[in-house]
């Protein structure tokens, strides 16, 4: 999308500025082979998740860092008691963060195992409106006569 600025070969030559995440986007076929080969070589210290559907994307990011994380710390900063905390997502890259808050949301087009581990399951939010629609109904938020 945009006019992206794409650079191949040696990561250690191509990559001149610290980064918080690389994203890989293959062929659905070489993802396998990808991951594992990841995981063979760098497994203590990254983490890998999937994103982007339709498009097979992978980002690669440091062990330990998360959206769980990006939410303690913006929810300790604001005061906000975990209690309070909702969360929404339809991808691996949300699995942390919809573990970590009180009310973990997906989104009905989101993949199985998101589905599996959260609180709640609501509409799909580019087609249904399904955060406003979730928000709604937790919330009580419909108009009264």
């Amino acid at each position: 999308m945009g006019d992206p600025k794409i650079s191949v070969g040696n990561l250690y030559d191509t990559i001149n500025e610290d980064v918080t995440s690389i994203l890989v986007q293959a062929e659905e076929s070489e993802m396998p082979h990808i991951r594992q080969t990841l995981d063979e070589l760098f497994a203590e210290v990254i983490e890998q998740r999937r994103w982007g559907a339709p498009y097979p994307v992978l980002e690669i990011i440091k062990k330990g860092i998360n959206k769980a994380v990006g939410v303690d710390y913006a929810r300790e900063f604001l005061n906000i008691p975990r209690s309070r905390t909702i969360a929404f997502g339809d991808e691996d890259n949300d699995t942390e963060m919809l573990q970590y808050v009180e009310h973990g949301v997906a989104m009905k087009n989101g993949i199985d195992d998101i589905k599996g581990i959260s609180n709640y399951v609501t509409e799909s939010n580019n087609n249904n409106d399904g955060i406003g629609r979730f928000l709604n109904e937790f919330f009580d938020l419909r108009l009264k006569p």
